[in-house]
């Protein structure tokens, strides 16, 4: 099982077994969640949904193609290739890198300011 997503504002969690899978989160409520592996792409995320991998593609976090497709490059590469819309409404936004501890592993992330 695989976190996609994770956003404590809208109150849900994305995870990918074979399948996505969406959690509804509330209070109180307990999860027991257990990580497997070996590594398994994830998919990709276009701007409207998230999109299994159609290779089902083992031993690594996300394939070339999955990477070809996400919309995570146009914030992070600045490749605009299929996302020329969006780019247009975020070409002049102002964005933050930030660091996120999570055990011993540092995470380096992209995000939106305004977020």
């Amino acid at each position: 099982m695989y976190l996609v997503k994770f956003n404590s504002l809208s109150k849900e969690m994305l995870l990918f077994d074979e399948k996505l899978v969406k959690i509804k989160l509330k209070e109180g409520l307990v999860l027991d969640i257990r990580f497997k592996e070996p590594l398994h792409c994830t998919g990709y995320f276009d701007g409207l949904g998230w999109h299994p991998c159609p290779y089902s593609n083992k031993g690594i976090k996300k394939c070339e193609f999955c990477k070809s497709k996400d919309i995570s490059r146009l914030y992070t590469v600045a490749d605009e290739s299929g996302f020329e819309k969006i780019y247009n409404k975020i070409k002049n936004s102002e964005f933050s890198i930030y660091l996120a501890l999570f055990g011993n592993k540092i995470k380096c992330g992209v995000t939106q300011s305004r977020r």
